[in-house]
């Protein structure tokens, strides 16, 4: 099944929108004022003017570049790159006007500047982007007030760069709070079919240990009954043992058709108390932030251990964090299918990992390769045009024993 983008992405999604929208408002106000006085300034030339033009556009194509979240084309090295590239652009447009309302273009560059160092690092490298302004309208320029100038821009880079962080910062907790409740959520599905499961269950053993064994020993004595009429001494009317004899055979087959039916009902209470891996995992892919989910279900899958449901639900979480975490995908499939005796489960990324990735074994990758031993499973972790996980699990009654026996033989 494909879900449709979620209302969070969605939201995420116009929030880069308007963020975009006051980035282009901003520099088509800072750039035109800019070009303005220039143009009206008899001291620089039309060349000058057409390398400020280009400088403005660099800058603002380099910003939309470096946010890019294109997993397949603008790697976070790549775009951090770009980001470098566009602090020299600011520097170059510098030396090129002589006014210093064109460090509002470093404003916006340390806005970004969170999601590619820690806040406690820009701070170290605050220096980095103040001290050229105040040396390059002080030297360059001639301006005796730079340094004031200077000292206030990086008051206000400052202020930008701790809302931003912690903008950031509630973001990050707001999508922690949704994976939390959307875990919960799964696991409540799961414990409201166990409940049912075991409901179904003792229901089927009562019926099946009362009822089957009165109707089977019922089903006994009338089969003594029908031999016992066959030594009757003759003192009957064969019209009446024939009467008799007609009764007990029905009867033994009313109790004969009867626990029949009570065998396929039991049986039918079993089969129906399988776990619905579905709803679960529904409740587990809905609403995840910039992550498309195509998640496919074989129909014909039948689980009925609550244990094994519920280390597949944890094993597609950590793949699905994993992802989120560290493959800078955007789409993701999980297949599951039945073959035979055992079950099939492949979880596929498109996210940065190619061939020439080394596959490295993490926490979260550890903790998938043991819960899936724990049933005697096994699993396989490959890049390939993004990250794939593929399990197989067999399908037993009793986990309990294949634990037990994997704990000896350790």
């Amino acid at each position: 099944m494909t879900h449709a983008i979620s209302y969070q992405a969605i939201r995420k999604e116009i929030n880069f929108s308007i963020e975009s929208t006051i980035f282009v408002l901003t520099w088509a106000v800072v750039s035109s004022f800019l070009l303005f006085f220039m143009f009206t300034n008899p001291n620089f030339g039309a060349g000058r003017f057409a390398i400020t033009c280009t400088a403005f556009v660099a800058y603002s194509s380099l910003w939309f570049l470096s946010t890019r979240q294109d997993s397949e084309l603008f790697s976070h090295s790549l775009r951090a790159k770009l980001f470098l590239l566009q602090f020299f652009v600011i520097l170059g447009i510098y030396f090129l006007v002589p006014w210093t309302f064109s460090a509002i273009f470093m404003i916006m560059w340390v806005a970004i500047l969170p999601y590619f160092v820690s806040t406690k690092t820009a701070f170290i490298l605050s220096p980095i982007w103040s001290v050229p302004l105040w040396l390059i309208y002080t030297y360059y320029w001639d301006q005796s007030y730079a340094f004031v100038t200077a000292v206030l821009y990086w008051t206000f880079s400052l202020f930008a760069l701790v809302m931003v962080n912690t903008a950031k910062r509630e973001k990050e907790t707001r999508e922690k709070a949704e994976q939390i409740n959307r875990e919960l959520v799964s696991t409540q599905h799961l414990l409201s079919q166990a409940t049912q499961q075991a409901e179904r269950v003792r229901i089927a053993r009562n019926i099946h240990d009362l009822l089957g064994h009165h109707l089977t020993a019922l089903t006994i004595n009338l089969q003594v009954a029908s031999r016992k009429t066959d030594r009757v001494n003759s003192a009957l009317e064969n019209d009446e043992l024939t009467e008799v004899r007609a009764a007990i055979e029905q009867s033994h087959s009313l109790a004969t058709l009867l626990l029949s039916d009570v065998r396929e009902a039991v049986s039918d209470i079993r089969d129906k108390s399988k776990i619905d891996l579905k709803a679960a995992l529904l409740a587990l892919t809905e609403n995840l932030p910039n992550l498309k989910i195509d998640l496919n279900i074989d129909e014909e899958l039948n689980i009925d251990n609550v244990g094994l449901a519920d280390g597949i639900i944890k094993t597609i979480q950590e793949c699905i964090t994993n992802t989120m975490k560290h493959g800078q995908a955007d789409k993701m499939e999980i297949k599951l299918q039945q073959e035979a005796n055992s079950l099939s489960i492949n979880v596929k990324d498109n996210g940065k990992a190619t061939p020439e990735t080394q596959v490295k074994l993490g926490n979260g990758l550890l903790g998938i390769r043991e819960r899936i031993e724990a049933f005697a499973g096994s699993v396989e972790f490959m890049a390939e045009n993004g990250f794939t996980t593929h399990i197989t699990l067999p399908l037993v009654t009793d986990y309990n024993k294949i634990e037990q026996g994997r704990l000896t033989h350790e």
